[in-house]
C-alpha cells in the first residue's frame, strides 16, 4: 500500500481517538452544568470538543516521549478546563478591544 494511504488511515484514527474523548468530555460537562440555558449548553459543550481534539493533535507530536493513555489523558484534561479558558481568552480579548496601548506598553516592558 502507497506511503499516503497509510499516513491517510494514521491521521483519521487519531482524530477518531480524539473525538471521542471530545465527545465523552462534552457529554460530562453537560452532566456537570446542567441548569444553564441550551444555547450556553451547546456552546461549551462545542468549545470543549473543540479543545480536547485540538490538544490532542498537538501532543501527537511528541509520540516518542508521552504514551497515548498520558496523550489522552492531557487532552481530556485541558477539555474540562476549556470553557474556563475561553473565558480567560475572551476577557483578555475584550481589555485588549478597549485598551490596546496599555497591552502593547506592557510587552514592551
Amino acid at each position: 500500500m502507497p506511503y499516503h494511504l497509510l499516513m491517510i488511515r494514521d491521521i483519521k484514527d487519531i482524530i477518531v481517538n480524539y473525538s471521542i474523548v471530545g465527545i465523552v468530555i462534552a457529554l460530562l460537562t453537560m452532566l456537570v452544568r446542567p441548569f444553564v440555558c441550551i444555547k450556553q449548553t451547546i456552546r461549551d459543550a462545542v468549545i470543549v470538543f473543540v479543545f480536547t481534539v485540538l490538544t490532542g493533535l498537538l501532543l501527537e507530536n511528541w509520540k516518542d516521549v508521552l504514551e497515548e493513555s498520558v496523550r489522552t489523558g492531557i487532552s481530556g484534561v485541558c477539555g474540562f478546563f476549556a470553557v474556563r479558558i475561553y473565558e480567560i481568552i475572551i476577557a483578555l480579548l475584550d481589555k485588549a478591544k478597549e485598551n490596546p496601548e496599555s497591552i502593547f506598553s506592557k510587552f514592551k516592558e
